[in-house]
């Protein structure tokens, strides 16, 4: 049977299992673009459409079919549906409803197996357009259960086609066994494939915020004529004032929520406190929530403000200006040095926030280039972003930052701005903050060697902990952290590091932001959570740059070990699911903690076999040997013996079986004979007449043949209603067992 069968009605589960398929492609996308309700309604109505067109379809062939104008004129109302889908949604969705339709069309015309394949691609890219649009791990569900669908169907056809056109005659054994090769291949397929980056090419992604402040825009008019560069404007203290900066009621709000399920984070605010009396959150509002999603080729840490000023207790910044800039259609462009001895690569990515956040726009240094849903943005003196007003969830904007490179560590900046504040250190500092960083770079070879090195030192000997509460007892809490505690969360190893390397003569400024580096690897997004607000450090050393240092072990760093394989992306989205709940502390088990325990396990289970069979064959590699020489001589043997197995077995098929029925019995031993001469390579070719068959037989066969074989055949196959007559079914027997003894 070719793959010109007709796909007919009969072959019912394959078009019920496809039209599942089907269905659940369509649930997928519009989970993604719509949400759960929608979702639903879609796999609900689109499989019981599909199944209907099929079915209208599998009755008919291509000449005779009533509905191929109709399916002409379907494809022609999803042309014409996907233009203004196009303007008002975008590309995607306007490509996405022909797509929908096409596959419509498509089922109207499903007459063959061709057709069937070709259904199959149709759907398959639809729910892969729909897993680069999603941003929730639940769309795993739906890929899973299309996935399944998909290869029953795929099992059945199988099944199917080898019946012919009986499709009774598909046993459910191969069904089954088909269905389970086609998951397991599927799913191999899955781990082992590369995953390949996102290749962003610096779009504008749809907000449904959009921002404007006619101050702010007024301000930025008067000043269009200056550089963008001039924005960092030195300040001597934290409490001056410029003339510039807008009244009270125009300024950005401190970094508050717009409303009350918003994520908030002291260390966004204009300065934050390490006193021990109020120990230090992650976040609050969406408890450990996903408050923003980032698209990107890879991990970044996105800046949102950077403090210079530390007086044991408090960290601030001791230049408050903000610049203000009209945003121009094409996006604001930002100037930004580059040096030949860096290795400087550009990243575009996209922002969605999914929580209200404060005025701050996080972006990874150095950007170059933002396109923000708003007429204006404001600069600080430390280059941050800043918007007319708090984010608000559903915000969505893209940037490009450029990324300089030496020596394996990311410089967050090139150029230095001259503040007071950077070798600043407090009135009260404890002399052995001092010393112990003597003791850790002493002998540094230079400044980056020292940074490194007293980076190093917090990572090693310091532990995270999100709930630690510290008891100063008449000292600062950073002493208690490094002499004490000894454990705590990222602001006071970020405090800790940035003091130190003052104490070294390096400027430092400690810098808050969030980690973006736990990436989906279903979606491919990278997911940013309420523990994802963090502190870290950057440091000019020789002259060269900000390098950015990470002090907390619990976090990667911005140029983790990149992982392409998709196993090894979920084995690190797994890593680092189990870390962020145990940071939390919280003993309920979620849905997450299931399935990060089932990964787990098989990920054990399969490290134990490959461990075994590791030490398998380095004990036993001579007998192993010489089995796969035994395994090749018994492959070589059994491809020029395996005929007169199958034959043994057909003859023991023939002496066990018990005549009960003259007509059966006599068809049972034709059909026998039939099947030894085919497994002799003397199988008839379609259209041959027996008569003729008979005749093309060599001489040592033909002579055992009688010669009313060939009308006792073509009675067996035509004479539907009458037995052979004349013929004892024993006569059959001993032609058979004739036959089987010549050689």
């Amino acid at each position: 049977m070719d793959g010109s069968v007709p796909l007919k009605f009969n072959h019912a589960r394959a078009l019920l299992w496809f039209s599942a398929a089907q269905g659940l492609a369509l649930a997928a996308v519009l989970f993604a673009f719509l949400g759960v309700a929608a979702a639903l309604t879609g796999a609900l109505i689109g499989s019981t459409v599909c199944f209907f067109c099929l079915g209208l379809a599998s009755k008919y062939n291509d000449d005779d079919s009533p509905y191929l104008k109709l399916s002409e004129q379907i494809a022609m109302i999803g042309m014409i549906a996907m233009l203004p889908v196009m303007l008002v949604a975008g590309v995607l969705p306007g490509l996405l409803v022909m797509l929908v339709f096409a596959q419509l069309a498509l089922n109207l015309q499903t007459h063959d197996f061709r057709r069937f394949y070709t259904g199959i691609v149709v759907s398959f890219v639809l729910i892969c357009a729909g897993a680069a649009q999603t941003r929730s791990g639940a769309y795993l569900i739906f890929f899973l259960l299309y996935g399944i669908s998909l290869c029953i169907a795929l099992a059945h056809a199988y099944a199917a086609k080898q019946a012919g056109q009986d499709v009774g005659r598909a046993q459910a054994g191969g069904v089954l066994q088909a269905t389970v090769i086609l998951t397991v291949v599927t799913i191999l397929v899955y781990l082992l494939l590369p995953r390949f980056p996102a290749g962003n090419v610096g779009g504008r992604p749809a907000s449904s915020e959009f921002y404007r402040n006619s101050a702010w825009e007024a301000q930025a008019r008067d000043s269009s004529g200056e550089a963008l560069d001039i924005a960092r404007q030195e300040q001597s203290t934290a409490e001056q004032r410029q003339d510039g900066e807008a009244p009270a009621s125009q300024r950005p709000a401190k970094s508050t929520p717009a409303q009350s399920d918003g994520f908030s984070y002291h260390g966004f605010e204009n300065s934050f406190s390490l006193d021990p009396q109020t120990p230090q959150q992650a976040g609050n509002g969406p408890a450990n929530g996903i408050i923003a999603y980032m698209r990107a080729d890879s991990p970044l840490y996105l800046r949102a403000r950077i403090f210079d000023r530390f007086d044991g207790v408090s960290w601030s910044s001791s230049a408050t200006t903000l610049t203000r800039f009209n945003m121009e259609r094409e996006g604001l462009a930002l100037n930004v040095p580059e040096q030949p001895e860096f290795e400087s690569r550009r990243e575009s990515y996209e922002i969605y926030v999914e929580h209200n956040l404060g005025d701050y726009i996080p972006v990874a240094a150095q950007p170059a280039q933002l396109r923000f849903p708003g007429t204006v943005v404001a600069m600080d003196a430390f280059g941050q972003l800043r918007s007319p007003a708090p984010l608000r969830s559903g915000t969505a904007y893209a940037a490009e930052s450029v990324l300089h490179v030496r020596d394996q560590r990311v410089f967050a900046e090139l150029s230095y701005d001259n503040l007071p504040g950077y070798l600043q250190l407090p009135a009260d500092m404890d002399r052995r903050i001092g010393a112990l960083a003597n003791d850790i770079a002493g002998d540094a070879s230079s400044g980056l060697d020292a940074a490194i090195r007293l980076e190093q030192h917090l990572r090693n000997h310091y532990d995270y902990d999100l709930g630690s509460v510290f008891t100063s007892q008449g000292r600062t809490p950073l002493s208690s952290f490094l002499f004490d505690t000894k454990k705590g969360h990222c602001e006071y190893f970020a405090s800790a590091l940035a003091i130190m390397l003052r104490t070294q003569g390096i400027p430092s400024r400690l810098v808050t932001g969030f980690s973006a580096t736990n990436q989906n690897p279903l979606t491919g997004f990278y997911e940013i959570h309420a523990l994802d607000g963090h502190a870290w450090v950057e440091a000019w050393v020789d002259n060269q740059g900000w390098v950015l240092l990470e002090p907390t072990a619990y976090y990667d760093g911005p140029m983790p070990e990149q992982q392409t394989l998709s196993a090894q992306q979920i084995d690190r989205y797994v890593e680092r699911q189990k870390r962020l709940s145990d940071a939390i502390g919280d003993a309920d088990i979620s849905a997450g903690d299931v399935l990060v325990a089932l990964w787990q396990g098989a990920a054990l289970l399969f490290t134990i076999l490959l461990a075994w069979l590791k030490l398998a064959v380095i004990q036993a590699w001579p007998v192993l040997l010489v089995l796969a020489v035994i395994a090749v001589i018994g492959l070589m043997l059994w491809k020029h013996y395996r005929r007169y197995w199958y034959e043994h077995r057909l003859a023991a098929r023939v002496t066990a079986y018990r005549d009960s029925d003259i007509r059966e019995a006599q068809t049972f031993y034709l059909q026998s004979i039939d099947e030894l001469l085919t497994l002799r390579g003397y199988s008839r070719p379609a259209g041959l007449s027996i008569e003729s068959f008979c005749g093309w037989l060599p001489d040592q066969l033909a002579a055992q043949v009688p010669a009313g074989l060939t009308r006792d055949f073509n009675t067996v196959q035509y004479a539907q209603s009458a037995g052979l007559t004349g013929q004892d079914p024993a006569h059959f027997r001993q032609l058979f067992f004739r036959l089987y003894r010549v050689r």
